[in-house]
């Protein structure tokens, strides 16, 4: 069920809807300006043993530099059978401008 703020998941808890907070549990636990959300997490292994895909942009992950914290990130994302990773690059004052905004 979607409710334009969060998925709902069966009878449970909403799960926030916030690809930030998805990308932080990669993260150094203080790297992050988002919070690690395991609701989201379990929400994507959900739809990965159902068999579906799933696509996930967030700036957050341009601080993933760690090997440590791409190797979390590379075994959570082997549950699907193909990941493909699109890098996107905003132009800095195109980006500032949106932080700006925000």
């Amino acid at each position: 069920h979607h409710d334009g703020k969060s998925v709902r998941v069966g009878v449970g808890e909403a799960v926030p809807e916030n690809q930030g907070d998805f990308a932080a549990c990669f993260l150094r636990d203080n790297a992050s300006y988002s919070t690690c959300s395991p609701d989201l997490l379990e929400y994507a292994r959900e739809i990965a043993r159902a068999g579906k895909n799933l696509f996930v942009s967030s700036e957050s992950f341009l601080a993933l530099q760690e090997p440590e914290r791409l190797k979390k990130l590379q075994e959570y994302l082997s549950q699907w059978d193909q990941v493909r990773i699109i890098i996107f690059y905003r132009r800095f004052y195109d980006w500032i401008s949106s932080m700006h905004n925000q």
